[in-house]
């Protein structure tokens, strides 16, 4: 029974606070789908496909951190997704990605 929306996979959880900043509409969509369907997660599916499909485009727009992001997937899956133990991976993601922010064109 999968519990989160695949945001706890190494290669989504570090761009986490980015995806939920970008993607929030879909996020609590697809979090009010699965208050209101919990028990039949079938019917949520088209919701988290739209999250997943901004966390991608989210992940595109990262391309100028790719070290950083690298760095952090790296940490995350060495270390079982210890945030204390990636804390200054993350932070250098963070700060690559508020510097090469692009606001998301509507």
């Amino acid at each position: 029974r999968q519990q989160e929306m695949s945001l706890s996979q190494p290669e989504f959880y570090p761009l986490a606070p980015a995806i939920r900043a970008r993607c929030s509409t879909q996020w609590d969509d697809a979090v009010l789908c699965k208050s209101i369907h919990g028990d039949n997660p079938a019917m949520c599916i088209a919701y988290q496909n739209d999250v997943l499909a901004c966390s991608r485009e989210t992940l595109k727009s990262c391309e100028p951190c790719k070290a950083e992001y690298g760095q952090a997937v790296a940490c995350y899956t060495k270390n079982n997704m210890d945030v204390d133990k990636c804390r200054a991976a993350q932070a250098k993601l963070n700060a690559c990605l508020a510097k090469n922010a692009k606001p998301e064109s509507k």
